[in-house]
């Protein structure tokens, strides 16, 4: 958008600024505009939201980007910082949406993701995350992310019923199966438990692959 082009031209974070970048107070202002001021719809509004600390002055607003009819999907993730159980509820809602969908309902899926990672619950989510699973296992679209996140998510739960979600890899198709052990070894690893041991010896990864689950486990959750 222009806005983000403009925005860019004077961050001072750009790999090529322009000119003229903003001072401290400057940046603030831009913050607050992005932030507080109604009908945002750029990209850098979602950078902001990203890494905006759980401040409790920010709160309503989160909440409110998080809540409002429309929807902003990037709220959900700042608004699990905040660990606050009355929004347990918009989280799981939101797992409701196919993640692995490439429009905004399947963006706020992958994110309210990202949100149970940030804000877990020993048994609140499971159930819509092994729907979950087992909708986007038979569905013929593959998307990394909504993998990634979501064997970490189901990973939380080191139980008998998990491990017989994680088996129902191994019966996919040659391509999918390769695909998958990937999140699922990050996922295993990241979160160890002897419940994972039988899958442990099903996996069967390429030096690529695991090349590629050490770069899964090096990203920030």
């Amino acid at each position: 958008m222009v806005g983000d082009f403009w925005l860019a031209l004077v961050d001072p974070n750009e790999s090529d600024p322009g000119d003229f970048t903003l001072t401290p107070a400057q940046q603030v202002i831009i913050d607050s505009l992005l932030l507080f001021q109604p009908g945002v719809r750029l990209e850098a509004q979602a950078q902001l939201l990203s890494t905006l600390p759980a401040n409790p002055r920010y709160y309503r607003r989160v909440r409110h980007l998080a809540h409002r009819p429309w929807g902003t999907p990037t709220a959900l993730l700042p608004l699990a910082r905040y660990q606050r159980a009355a929004d347990r509820p918009l989280i799981r809602r939101s797992l409701g949406y196919r993640a692995g969908h490439h429009n905004s309902r399947g963006r706020r899926g992958r994110l309210a993701l990202e949100a149970v990672q940030a804000f877990p619950h020993q048994d609140y989510y499971y159930p819509k995350l092994r729907r979950l699973f087992s909708r986007n296992l038979t569905w013929k679209y593959y998307n990394e992310d909504t993998w990634r996140w979501l064997c970490l998510a189901l990973a939380r739960y080191p139980r008998a019923e998990t491990v017989q979600l994680f088996q129902q890899i191994f019966s996919t198709d040659t391509w999918r199966r390769q695909q998958l052990q990937v999140p699922l070894q990050a996922a295993l690893l990241r979160y160890p438990s002897p419940q994972w041991q039988p899958l442990q010896e099903q996996l069967h990864l390429t030096k690529y692959d695991q090349e590629k689950v050490q770069k899964y486990l090096a990203q920030p959750e």
